[in-house]
């Protein structure tokens, strides 16, 4: 089989994501490059298209509506058989699209969801009758349920995105700020899991997989109870600020780390709240801003483990300034839920 029979394209039309001109109407995050609709047929020899996309749109009866039916299109190359690369693509696609909802992260949970390949967004909503039993007089309810999923990337968006966490993210996760390789890994799989909470309609999975990606971030095989460990981890990070004393975040924490468990092991879901949620977003925003804005102090797990120790050791020694504390970011709650 010739190399060029090979290589291939997945293209894939996303639902509600708009690209604005302060992008150039493009946006990479890793390896998958997501173009707006009418930019396509003028990027498809950058993209190694061999058909102008207006052939393509003429060439088969659902070729039309397939490039006009979404305002943006994913588009990322492989090499392999067809069966191969389809299959890897495409997870590659579903990936990077966690990782472009996770810009939302901290945000009001109602006003975000999922960025997802066009009909697999949940358009929600319930429909009721509440009456009066004797006479069933009432009223007749229907609305919408599933959360407002439009994102444009503007400059709204980007200058937000260059304040907080996600810009530095993206360029470590694309190599361009070095660290290394097993971190850079491990930071791309907790921001995928978290990319999946941030998208996810279910409140108590949200709690869990933030739960999860902020042991994955900061712990590593730890001796010792772990309500104890993670406040510890997270105040080495964000302790300074004077929010940490007055909004109780160390009790906070360890509040969310049993809720974690009897969620967990015990089912209990009434114990979740809204709150908890939005606490636990607030947490995770200041913990990635601060992980990827030092690459030089946070090269690797193992810098991010001894964190702590060296400045737990600085306390011992009554150091009053701590050498090993750097300028760290602190972002103030914003979700009126929190």
């Amino acid at each position: 089989m010739a190399d060029s029979d090979r290589r291939w394209a997945l293209i894939v039309p996303v639902h509600r994501l708009y690209l604005t001109e302060i992008v150039n109407r493009e946006f990479r995050v890793d390896r998958v490059l997501f173009v707006h609709r009418d930019k396509l047929p003028y990027v498809r020899k950058r993209l190694g298209f061999g058909i102008r996309v207006s052939e393509l749109k003429k060439e088969t009866p659902v070729g039309k509506e397939f490039f006009e039916r979404s305002p943006a299109y994913a588009v990322v190359r492989g090499t392999g058989t067809q069966e191969e690369v389809e299959q890897q693509l495409l997870e590659l696609v579903r990936e990077e699209l966690s990782l472009l909802t996770l810009s939302q992260l901290g945000s009001t949970r109602s006003m975000v969801g999922p960025i997802v390949p066009a009909g697999e967004a949940s358009l929600a909503s319930v429909n009721y009758m509440v009456c009066r039993l004797p006479d069933m007089t009432g009223r007749w309810v229907g609305k919408r349920t599933g959360p407002i999923n439009e994102m444009r990337i503007d400059k709204l968006w980007k200058d937000h995105q260059d304040r907080t966490f996600f810009t530095k993210l993206l360029k470590i996760l694309r190599g361009e700020t070095k660290v290394s390789g097993s971190w850079r890994k491990e930071l791309r799989r907790a921001s995928v899991l978290l990319g999946e909470s941030v998208g996810s309609d279910n409140p108590f999975k949200s709690f869990l997989w933030n739960m999860v990606a902020l042991e994955m971030l900061l712990t590593r095989n730890e001796k010792g109870e772990m309500r104890e460990i993670l406040p510890k981890k997270v105040e080495a990070l964000i302790g300074w600020s004077r929010f940490w004393q007055e909004g109780g975040y160390e009790e906070r924490i360890r509040d969310a780390y049993d809720k974690r468990n009897r969620l967990l092991h015990q089912g209990r879901q009434d114990e979740v709240t809204a709150q908890d949620l939005a606490f636990m977003d607030h947490i995770l925003v200041n913990v990635l801003a601060n992980l990827v804005s030092l690459p030089t102090l946070f090269r690797s797990k193992d810098d991010v483990l001894a964190f702590p120790k060296r400045l737990e050791a600085e306390r011992i020694l009554g150091v009053r300034r701590p050498r090993s504390r750097p300028k760290l970011h602190f972002k103030r709650p914003v979700n009126p839920d929190f």
